[in-house]
């Protein structure tokens, strides 16, 4: 249950770096900071300018961001481990859309803050290893089912 468990609190904790990422970049753009790596991680107009708006959109992305972490956490305390894996997927690829109008989604690894299909690529892989599956195989996987079942008991880290 060890891989499991780490691999969601990883993914729960990256939740909240991204977000703080986001806010910090906020701060750092409400301050007057323009330096290159900041720069480049935020869409800009055709002439290179900042929208008026991206401290907004970059506070409001972080508040969307946050709002995952106890979302999974809930569906793990009930427990639904499906649904769980599933909320880490799903949240961690529509980032893209949310933010693709503040972030620039082609920026290069550089850049002070990843586009969120870079950010959380690493613990999508630490969850899928986790909780491997193949092709054509039902959803339902034997660690899937242990692991719900370790979930059902009190030794559940998330109650």
């Amino acid at each position: 249950m060890k891989q499991q468990i780490d691999a969601f609190n990883a993914a729960l904790a990256a939740f909240n770096t991204y977000a703080q990422m986001l806010h910090d970049a906020a701060v750092a753009v409400r301050a007057g900071d323009r330096r290159d790596d900041l720069i480049v991680s935020l869409m800009r107009s055709e002439t290179d300018v900042l929208p008026p708006d991206i401290v907004d959109k970059l506070i409001e992305g972080a508040v969307l961001v946050k709002e995952a972490a106890p979302r999974i956490r809930n569906l793990l305390a009930k427990p639904d481990v499906n649904q769980a894996i599933l909320s880490v997927l799903a949240h961690s690829r529509n980032l893209d859309r949310s933010l693709e109008r503040t972030l620039d989604l082609q920026s290069p690894p550089h850049a002070r803050v990843s586009p969120p299909y870079r950010f959380f690529e690493k613990y999508v892989v630490q969850l899928r290893a986790a909780f491997p599956r193949a092709v054509g195989a039902p959803f339902d996987t034997p660690q899937k089912r242990a692991f719900q079942h370790y979930l059902e008991t009190v030794n559940n880290p998330w109650r």
